[in-house]
């Protein structure tokens, strides 16, 4: 995977990251950010409230197991980005109540607090 094409992302997510944190829902945001991680490759993400840090976004394999290598090359060179912490795979679920998750180009909303 193209390393200089994985800083730009992590460049321009850096630079979006603060207005994301405020709203989850930003459509705008949101299908860039999707169009830049299928720039990166055919992965699966989702952001929502992190484990340490107030906020998560993972970029995951899809199941593909030859595309972990891609995800965590991707997230071993995010840079430190306040109040964010990354996965290059799906986290199982601690009392979160909604979730955020993409694929093929459609956003899907969970809510599991029911």
């Amino acid at each position: 995977m193209e390393e200089n094409r994985i800083k730009d992302f992590w460049l321009w997510f850096n630079s979006i990251s603060n207005e994301l944190e405020s709203n989850f829902r930003n459509e705008i945001l949101l299908k860039q950010l999707d169009k830049k991680i299928d720039h990166l490759g055919n992965f699966t993400w989702e952001i929502g409230p992190g484990r340490k840090e107030p906020n998560m976004l993972v970029i995951s394999p899809n199941g593909n197991v030859d595309l972990l290598e891609d995800t965590k090359q991707i997230i071993d060179l995010v840079p430190k980005i306040k109040r964010w912490e990354f996965y290059y795979a799906k986290q199982p679920r601690i009392n979160e109540s909604e979730y955020l998750i993409y694929f093929l180009n459609q956003q899907v909303s969970i809510n599991i607090s029911n």
